[in-house]
């Protein structure tokens, strides 16, 4: 665990913090229609790939970056030990110079993912989690609290970004079943943690690229959150079923599908 946090400090802090200070943020490109990478998005991918396979001789990484140039490199993953890494999520965030963004890994042993990693760079902040063995931030044992209370009370994000065509009806019931809305602010990495400190009593995404979400599921469950597909379903990374809400507790995700 502490190794993967060592190479994700030395990547924030020799690649992407040296990029911000420079202005090497603005080059960007669009790699997929409304979807944009950087030359930093890259490199770090890069060091992550090069480094992360020595801690476990065997595995493989599958990048974000990689697969959106070869989508075949998901093949498998559900497959012996795989490291799933977004590099910087948030990423416009980034190129606007200002956060949220945040570096993200996932160890996987066949399909279930076992280690979770999270850095801040512009804080520092780190968190960790291990599949049984809780969610830290810091070192520090993160534990949810919440209050007895459902849907009625959740202050919540919900997401506007790819939603899928007839959930318009679904969003508006939602809303109104809700204390409070917040828009996603399009960082997976920095909304997960709000959710396990329990700053927000729920997340819901539409999007479910394995990268944007396994990290974030492993912190919060360990934490003491619970999530599900909006069919229901545990999330599962080689399905690409729209939709996922991951929350403080059991009964604001039940009600939420219901």
């Amino acid at each position: 665990m502490e190794a993967v946090e060592t190479i994700l400090v030395e990547a924030a802090e020799s690649i992407v913090l040296p990029a911000l200070a420079s202005g090497e943020n603005v080059l960007a490109s669009e790699k997929s229609h409304g979807e944009m990478v950087t030359p930093t998005d890259r490199a770090v991918e890069q060091q992550l790939t090069l480094r992360l396979p020595d801690l476990l001789p065997g595995s493989r990484v599958v990048g974000e970056e990689a697969c959106a140039l070869d989508p075949s490199l998901l093949a498998g993953l559900g497959e012996g030990w795989a490291w799933v890494v977004d590099p910087i999520d948030g990423t416009r965030n980034f190129i606007a110079g200002q956060g949220p963004f945040a570096m993200m890994v996932a160890l996987l042993r066949n399909g279930v993912t076992v280690g979770a990693w999270i850095l801040d760079p512009l804080s520092m902040d780190l968190w960790s989690a291990e599949k049984g063995g809780g969610c830290y931030l810091a070192g520090e044992k993160i534990l949810l609290q919440p209050e007895p209370s459902g849907i009625r009370s959740a202050v919540a994000i919900v997401s506007r970004a790819f939603v899928p065509p007839g959930s318009e009806l679904f969003l508006r019931s939602l809303a109104s079943s809700l204390r409070e809305v917040l828009p996603t602010r399009r960082c997976a990495g920095a909304e997960y943690p709000q959710v396990a400190r329990g700053e927000v009593d729920m997340a819901l995404y539409w999007r479910t690229l394995p990268w944007d979400h396994l990290p974030g599921l492993l912190i919060v469950e360990e934490a003491g959150g619970f999530a599900r597909q909006l069919d229901g379903t545990a999330y599962d990374p080689l399905r690409f079923k729209p939709g996922i809400v991951v929350a403080s507790s059991r009964e604001i995700v039940q009600q939420v599908i219901e």
